[in-house]
């Protein structure tokens, strides 16, 4: 079934559909650059809750124009799911999920000071993507106890490098992978070079880790390159059937100018 141009698949961790969330209440989700976007969808209280599991995932599917073939927007990986009754005995169940950037999350840069993977000097945006490959990509190598850091490489990836950002010297031994490129990020951004990372899916069962740089040199560009991708919030609520899209923008030269439109449909 598709709502308003919608349609929500739950999944299992690797990708297989278990079923259609055509009678989901409420939904929304959030698009974030260097961050954590998170989806909430609220069912109603008979759902069957052996099929949510941590980890399993909620695809949206959005028609982009009236008659348009549906395309995948997004992904997330269920973390949270929350049985309520309300004042009226009406049973939901509230999931959460957070985007495919979570997994940097999982992850610290697991090395001694000193080594080569925790002192580099490198171009930001290529240092930002040789943390990732030997952190949680095909060169993460084994844990203290011998088990795999690496994700599996039919289901994650990692952008060539490009050499877009300037060169630094980082340090960051066992420190959280996902706040070193946070900082990376930063250190671009106050050297002249706006740089932005995401983990997006290239399917219904891969993702890759990718970054973009800002481009336009006038202030108040918006032209943000971060995999086709800006920053959106969508919210649709079944029950009144209105959906709003709101984007926001980081302005420049100043990082901290921001500034936020609704476009309401």
């Amino acid at each position: 079934m598709t709502h308003k141009g919608f349609e929500l698949w739950l999944t299992t961790d690797t990708g297989a559909r278990l079923d259609i969330l055509d009678e989901a209440e409420s939904f929304e989700w959030s698009r974030v650059i260097n961050g954590i976007g998170r989806c909430r969808v609220t069912l109603t209280g008979d759902f069957d809750l052996s099929l949510l599991s941590p980890d399993n995932r909620i695809e949206i599917w959005r028609e982009p124009s009236s008659g348009a073939k549906l395309r995948l927007e997004d992904i997330y990986f269920i973390r949270r799911i929350v049985p309520t009754t309300n004042q009226d005995g009406l049973q939901r169940i509230t999931v959460r999920a957070m985007s495919p950037t979570e997994l940097l999350l999982r992850r610290i840069i697991a090395f001694a000071a000193g080594s080569s993977q925790s002192a580099k000097t490198d171009n930001v945006d290529d240092m930002m993507k040789e943390i990732v490959r030997e952190n949680l990509g095909a060169s993460a190598g084994n844990d203290g106890f011998g088990a795999s850091r690496s994700f599996d490489a039919t289901f994650f990836s990692v952008q060539a490098d490009a050499t877009l950002g300037p060169s630094i010297t980082k340090n960051f031994s066992w420190r959280n992978v996902l706040i070193v490129l946070q900082d990376l990020s930063d250190v671009a951004r106050e050297a002249g070079t706006e740089l932005y990372f995401a983990v997006v899916p290239t399917s219904t069962t891969t993702f890759e880790f990718e970054y973009g740089k800002k481009t336009g040199s006038a202030a108040g560009s918006v032209d943000i390159m971060i995999p086709a991708r800006p920053v959106t919030v969508m919210l649709l609520d079944r029950l009144s059937e209105t959906a709003m899209l709101a984007v926001y923008a980081v302005l420049m030269p100043n990082a901290l100018s921001r500034t936020v439109f609704f476009l309401i449909r």
